[in-house]
């Protein structure tokens, strides 16, 4: 139980942050994303999608947002090993 409480460091500040504030963090991420992206992106697949059956449209929205939350996450861990390699 005393592992899960462990503080996170944010490398670039040096700002150690709770799991709670990482939750709260990748929320307003999220909604900022949610607020500024999705209509872009909507007003480009919209025209794409509306064939698609509830299920099927489902399953491409989790595909794409699972496609950008693993690319998001090797990029940064890219960018962590090339800060260690230094």
């Amino acid at each position: 139980m005393e592992e899960e409480n462990k503080d996170f460091c944010i490398e670039e500040n040096s700002i150690n942050i709770k799991d709670d504030s990482l939750h709260t963090l990748a929320t307003m991420t999220a909604a900022s994303f949610m607020k500024e992206v999705f209509p872009k992106f909507w007003n480009d697949a919209k025209d794409q999608v509306k064939d698609l059956s509830r299920k099927d449209l489902a399953e491409e929205m989790f595909h794409a947002g699972a496609i950008n939350i693993l690319y998001g996450y090797m990029k940064l861990m890219d960018t962590i090993a090339k800060k260690e390699e230094k």
